[in-house]
């Protein structure tokens, strides 16, 4: 007997707990709920989500790989949570779990999944990357370069990734791989990672329409397009504008969330899920996409020197404090981020994923987070 989604808002109530009143309150608590879901599984992956029909679920490999960025950057602001040692271990556990070929699996981790998935090298990279910036590691090198090897040889003439791509179908919001192979390329002076990483951003911005909206931004053909997707496509844009220089791909990225800032300034949220025009299809919010959204606006700031970038994702920051509860009697939900809000959204309902979590975290810990308490 199937039980009906109404008991687990109802848990999720029993809960209790109350929204942070100041953001070191809830980046901390964001943090050690990281651990916790860390803890939850074996050999140093990071729990996909805590779900409140079964608990905690088996790691990803994909959000562990994009998760330690964030462990290293806040380490020094919570020793107590050993989190550069996390990260190191997260790290080694995904060299570990490597395929032969250089790739990483697709979803979660387990015994017989042997699907590789474009995508989740890409942000695995991304935490190999950041363990190399901090220091020379000999395992941690060779995955990196066995991934970048594997990412080259599977991308096609046209800039795009088809094979071992999410349902075997090119992706604009591939541009989070761009910036990994970016990332890595200024670490070691690879070329090749650099030219790979070029000819699909520039093959995203001639599936960009004049209104800004990008094509192939969906998970797969005719769904809702999510903030989640939409904002990892212009975050990839605007971090690989910044490490190659090029305007051009910054440009892009303001023209593919400008619109998102108007409908938050003029509703105070923003929805899920967006049509081709811009237009709300949804009534309830992405929270890893409004966080996503956040990130962005503030890594435009910075790049266009524009301010009043900082001040709507301030705003947007604020409106975030409200996903999360603290002090909560289920240790699972405490800290947590849910996948949607209200917490029965079509985003990965009745779920507290990791990467709600860490992108949360950056988006708090970035300039536009510190204005909030002052």
């Amino acid at each position: 007997m199937k039980i009906p989604s109404v008991y687990f808002s109802w848990k999720y109530l029993r809960a209790e707990g109350i929204p942070p009143s100041e953001t070191l309150v809830a980046i901390c608590a964001a943090l050690k709920w990281l651990c916790a879901a860390q803890d939850a599984v074996e050999g140093g992956g990071i729990s996909r989500a805590y779900s409140l029909r079964a608990g905690w679920e088996l790691p990803y490999p994909e959000t562990t790989g994009y998760i330690i960025p964030t462990l290293l950057e806040m380490d020094e602001r919570f020793p107590e949570l050993n989190l550069g040692e996390r990260a190191w271990r997260a790290g080694r556990w995904l060299a570990e779990v490597q395929f032969e070929s250089g790739a990483i699996c697709s979803k979660q981790h387990r015994p017989g999944n042997i699907k590789p998935s474009v995508f989740n090298t890409g942000q695995v990279l991304h935490g190999w990357v950041s363990l190399l910036e901090v220091r020379d590691d000999e395992q941690i090198r060779n995955a990196a370069r066995k991934a970048v090897d594997w990412l080259i040889q599977e991308q096609e003439p046209d800039g795009s990734w088809v094979k071992s791509a999410f349902l075997g179908r090119a992706h604009t919001y591939y541009t989070m791989v761009d910036w990994a192979l970016l990332r890595y390329a200024k670490l070691t002076g690879d070329e090749c990672a650099r030219i790979t990483a070029i000819q699909h951003l520039d093959w995203t911005l001639r599936n960009q329409r004049e209104n800004g909206w990008y094509d192939f931004c969906d998970f797969g053909a005719g769904e809702a397009v999510l903030t989640h997707t939409i904002s990892y496509t212009t975050q990839g844009l605007v971090e690989s504008g910044r490490l190659l220089g090029e305007n051009r791909y910054i440009e892009s990225a303001v023209r593919g969330t400008e619109r998102l800032r108007e409908c938050f300034e003029a509703t105070g949220k923003l929805p899920g899920t967006l049509d081709e025009h811009w237009q709300a299809t949804a009534d309830w919010e992405c929270c890893t996409g409004s966080a996503q959204t956040s990130l962005v606006w503030q890594a435009l700031a910075d790049a266009t020197g524009d301010k009043s970038w900082n001040e709507s994702a301030s705003n947007l920051n604020r409106h975030l404090l409200g996903f999360q509860k603290v002090h909560c009697r289920t240790p699972g939900i405490d800290g947590a981020i849910p996948g949607s809000w209200p917490i029965t959204g079509n985003y990965d309902p009745l779920n507290f994923p990791n990467h709600a979590a860490k992108f949360f975290i950056d988006a708090l810990s970035g300039p536009a987070g510190a204005q909030l308490d002052s």
